[in-house]
């Protein structure tokens, strides 16, 4: 999950460029974007915490078998719907960071989105090595997508640095963190150009991308780095479809923008990934695709009003993303371990991982949040008069 950052909107905007009338005064939002960042959440969540858990402890479950018999097989889904949701996230991401980048100053940039990303992720890293340390004290040795490592290690997943240096991966979910910092990076220093001519920003960004993706490829060192930069694609095309709504960019130089960017997508991903890209039954090209559809259906519908449990979904989407491994992970195998049935070790699991999501989205997200508030809002002070 990456965690596309949606920033408060004008009523003019959400109406004028998407349709979408704000939920209330005051806290206005692209509505469509958030319901699919609580979309994209849940299917990670229960991608990781049904599927990926069944299988990494050679374990069955009558409602995962007929998730798989009726949505994953007749749809070709990849990892259990869990990678169409974060590919949801991307196209969000890319959509709305480059509206906050055009009503935003370099500086602004940066500042909210350090303090959106950084004090959650020094959470959930702290959480994750509690979590594997009360797993090691229950006689198991590591838990599902999370991995022991030493301080450094850790020091490193806090900064998103054991992604960018092909190292331990503490918390596997943080992958999708490094593709969004290097997103973050490109639209930070095309700003003054993207406000001038977004498209022309644009295309810079793609040819940066097609440059140094292939160098990445087929660089043995940096070969580890070609998650990253692959994916990126995403966001690119997100941020395509934001120019497109808002009148920025023509439909015929977006479909250009979009088609280039698919190919070398294609081309890259059968390098650095061989076979993969259409593996039989499965096929992430097919959640590609079902992603795009999903998010241009979703932006196209005049969504009003989110039925809470979803607008509250999408406020805790980022900590949910981040925390429902180590907590989710920890609750199920402990449970499980007790002798629950695998049905009430998961929705207990699903549940801590929910409550201790809206505590962190209370009490850690909201308050960084206003701490970057407070921060741009102040000015350094007159030298006084000798």
């Amino acid at each position: 999950m990456t965690s596309a950052v949606v920033e408060p909107v004008t009523e003019l905007l959400a109406e004028r460029e998407t349709g979408v009338a704000p939920t209330s005064p005051g806290r206005d939002r692209i509505e469509f974007v958030h319901l699919l960042r609580g979309a994209a959440a849940a299917a990670v969540v229960w991608a990781h915490l049904s599927g990926f858990w069944l299988y990494a402890n050679e374990r069955s479950w009558v409602v995962q078998q007929l998730w798989a018999q009726y949505v994953v097989v007749p749809f070709h889904l990849f990892q259990n719907a869990g990678h169409l949701g974060v590919v949801v996230f991307f196209l969000i991401s890319g959509y709305i960071i480059s509206y906050t980048s055009e009503r935003e100053t370099r500086r602004e940039f940066a500042v909210k989105r350090a303090l959106r990303i950084f004090p959650m992720l020094a959470v959930a890293v702290l959480v994750t090595g509690v979590a594997l340390a009360a797993a090691r004290a229950n006689g198991i040795d590591t838990l599902p997508g999370m991995v022991h490592g030493t301080p450094v290690d850790y020091l490193k997943a806090v900064f998103v640095l054991d992604q960018l240096t092909g190292t331990t991966f503490v918390l596997g979910s943080t992958w999708t963190l490094a593709i969004e910092l290097t997103f973050y990076t490109l639209v930070l220093l095309l700003i003054p150009m993207s406000r001038r001519d977004p498209v022309r920003s644009t295309w810079v960004m793609v040819g940066v991308w097609a440059v140094v993706t292939p160098v990445v490829i087929a660089t043995p060192s940096l070969k580890y780095l070609s998650t990253t930069c692959v994916y990126l694609a995403f966001l690119f095309v997100g941020r395509t479809f934001y120019l497109q709504a808002k009148g920025r960019a023509s439909t015929s130089v977006s479909i250009g923008i979009v088609a280039t960017t698919g190919l070398l997508y294609v081309l890259f991903y059968t390098v650095a990934f061989p076979g993969e890209l259409m593996t039989p039954s499965v096929e992430p090209a097919a959640s590609y695709v079902l992603a795009i559809v999903v998010f241009l259906a979703t932006s196209r519908a005049r969504i009003t009003r989110l039925w809470r449990p979803f607008r509250v979904l999408g406020d805790i989407s980022y900590s949910l993303y981040l925390l429902h491994l180590p907590v989710g992970m920890l609750a199920i195998t402990l449970l499980d371990r007790a002798g629950l049935p695998f049905t009430v070790a998961f929705v207990l699991g699903v549940t801590a991982s929910l409550v201790s999501s809206w505590v962190t989205y209370r009490w850690v997200e909201r308050p960084s949040q206003r701490l970057a508030r407070t921060m741009l809002r102040r000015r350094p002070r007159p030298a006084p008069a000798p």
